[in-house]
């Protein structure tokens, strides 16, 4: 049996920022098999279980809600989630989410057990799949986006998992491998290294600028750092970390690293083609915009250039 593509995996990790219990995206390429339970929204918690064109099972974990313009960013979930991405910044295992990400990788093994079982994320949700792939043999393999290094973890390397980090983007460097940009401000802060091989991705000279800033911050002063990151997000002042996460964190961004289809499923996400004006971007879920702001995307100087698949859904309310 084939295993999933990479584009898979990123199309699995995109379809849970839209919190749909429903259907996966239309043009995805998966079927939507189950969602985790709603009570555990509250810990920061929400994954699916997928079918891909070749009947792999694809367990996807959701990502922290760091977009303050997001419509979960004031939820329950959005609020436990960034309070997750505080015990890992910490070198610490979050509270609640490993547990409920191994729960819910036994119930899809209980129930789905004869298929293949891969296991994918971006951000929060990717170190999510790099436990559940250390805890149990019985998946596969996978593929994370922007994950973090997995806390106070050391082990060898996994042929059949492997984490792509953008060489700018601050989470994804977050670790002690030995190439991690931040890796000596990870160390100082004891956490580990990634589960699983990393390859570094990029996309254009923006990039490999944001990379060599990034590079020359990894000092071992952590404590420093964290009390100003916190400190300045919580505020909306600028700080280093935070413009560099907001450019090369995002999950849009990875599509870019892969010259993909981008799936707009969120306002966010179509905020975020201010970012790449040449990008390719498909509509993945209707979009009300009513009442919200929306400044235009490119101008008479610098238009977009990329294309816009409106994939038979709509946008609405745009001023």
């Amino acid at each position: 049996m084939s295993v999933p593509t990479t584009f898979t995996y990123l199309n699995a990790s995109s379809a849970l920022y839209t919190q749909n219990r429903v259907s996966a995206p239309v043009g995805s390429g998966l079927v939507l098999l189950e969602a985790s339970p709603a009570s555990q929204l509250a810990d920061g918690f929400f994954a699916e279980a997928f079918q891909d064109l070749y009947g792999n099972i694809i367990i996807a974990y959701q990502g922290s809600i760091l977009d303050k313009s997001d419509s979960l960013y004031n939820t329950p979930y959005g609020s436990a989630s960034r309070l997750a991405d505080g015990a890992i910044l910490a070198g610490g295992n979050p509270p609640g989410v490993f547990d409920d990400a191994l729960a819910f990788a036994l119930n899809v093994k209980n129930t789905y057990g004869s298929h293949d079982i891969y296991v994918t994320g971006h951000s929060l949700g990717g170190v999510e799949a790099e436990y559940a792939a250390e805890q149990f043999s019985f998946i596969k393999g996978g593929a994370t986006f922007g994950a973090p290094g997995l806390p106070l973890y050391f082990g060898s390397t996994i042929e059949t998992f492997t984490n792509y980090v953008d060489r700018a983007d601050p989470v994804g460097n977050y670790a002690s491998d030995a190439g991690s940009a931040l890796n000596a401000v990870a160390a100082d802060g004891l956490m580990g290294t990634h589960f699983g091989q990393v390859v570094q991705v990029s996309s254009g000279l923006n990039s490999q600028a944001d990379a060599a800033q990034l590079a020359a911050d990894n000092h071992d002063s952590f404590l420093p750092d964290v009390l100003s990151l916190i400190i300045d997000y919580g505020l909306g002042l600028p700080n280093p970390f935070i413009a560099l996460m907001q450019t090369n964190h995002p999950l849009s961004h990875y599509y870019a690293d892969f010259d993909a289809p981008i799936i707009i499923n969120t306002l966010g996400d179509l905020e975020a083609v201010r970012n790449n004006l040449s990008g390719h971007y498909i509509l993945g879920a209707n979009i009300d915009a009513s009442g919200i702001p929306f400044a235009s995307i490119g101008s008479s100087t610098n238009p977009f250039t990329g294309t816009f698949d409106g994939n038979g859904h709509t946008i609405n309310g745009l001023h």
